[in-house]
Order: C-alpha cells, then structure tokens, then sequence
C-alpha cells in the first residue's frame, strides 16, 4: 500500500492502524513489528485498543466468539479504528467527499464469510456524505503460507 502511495505522490496521507487485542491475546511481538514497519515507511501510526480485550468481551459475554460471532474483528478491531476515519476526514478538511481506501489483513480461508468478500468494496457501514470508504483486502486469496 505504502509504494502504491509513495508511487501516487500522496504517502504523507497514509496511517497505519494498529488494533491492540489485549495483551492476554495479540501475538508477542505484533505491535512492536507495526510500528517498526510504520517508521520504516515514515507513516503515521496510531494504536486502537478495546478498553479490556479480547478476554474481557468473553469474560463479559459469558462465552467464546465464535463464526456467527465475530467479536475479535468487530469489537475489537472495525468498531475502535471506525471513529478515525471522521477524524481523517476532518484534518484533510476538504470542500469534497473524501476517499479512505482501509487495508484489511482477511483471508478468504478464514472463514465462510470471508471467502464471500470481494477484494475491494465500498464500506457502507464507515462511509458518510462527507467520505467513502473503500475496503481493500490485498490478502484475501493468500494462503496461510503465503502470508
């Protein structure tokens, strides 16, 4: 994505987002690789963190997330990042809709659902009158081994 920017003249506007799981939960070591990646690229980057983790919202729901729900990538991820794009959009402060493309690390193997994705599609959901958010998936036909 970066050299697509870089390529596009526009890599000052790049920000990558980091969803914190929690400690007892994200992958030692993943955040720190983010962050290291965003410097090396020289973008922004921005941590988002549910307020008590993965094993919060299953302490607090009595029960695992399972494929009809999908707490780790709802409550956890899309809904902490989704408050962003209105802060994007404010201090781009333009007089036009803008346009966010968010890049999102799925894999169609993952699950049922995930294999019905396109590989890019408006987010209906995080777009508004004063943006339109494109969701890429650049890994979505990737294999396990690929990644």
């Amino acid at each position: 994505m970066v050299t697509l920017a870089a390529e596009a003249g526009c890599l000052d506007k790049v920000v990558m987002v980091h969803a914190d799981l929690g400690e007892e939960s994200e992958w030692p070591g993943v955040r720190e690789l983010a962050q290291r990646q965003a410097e090396r690229w020289g973008v922004e980057f921005i941590v988002v963190k549910a307020d008590r983790g993965l094993l919060g919202l299953v302490e607090k729901r009595g029960m695992w997330p399972d494929a009809a729900r999908r707490l780790c990538t709802s409550a956890l991820k899309r809904d902490k990042i989704a408050p962003l794009f209105k802060q994007i959009t404010d201090a781009l402060g333009l007089d036009e809709q803008a346009l966010i493309l968010s890049a999102l690390g799925i894999r169609a193997a993952e699950s049922p659902a995930r294999a019905r994705k396109l590989p890019l599609a408006i987010d209906m959901r995080a777009s508004t009158g004063q943006r339109m958010v494109l969701a890429w998936h650049p890994i979505l036909e990737l294999s396990e081994t690929d990644v």
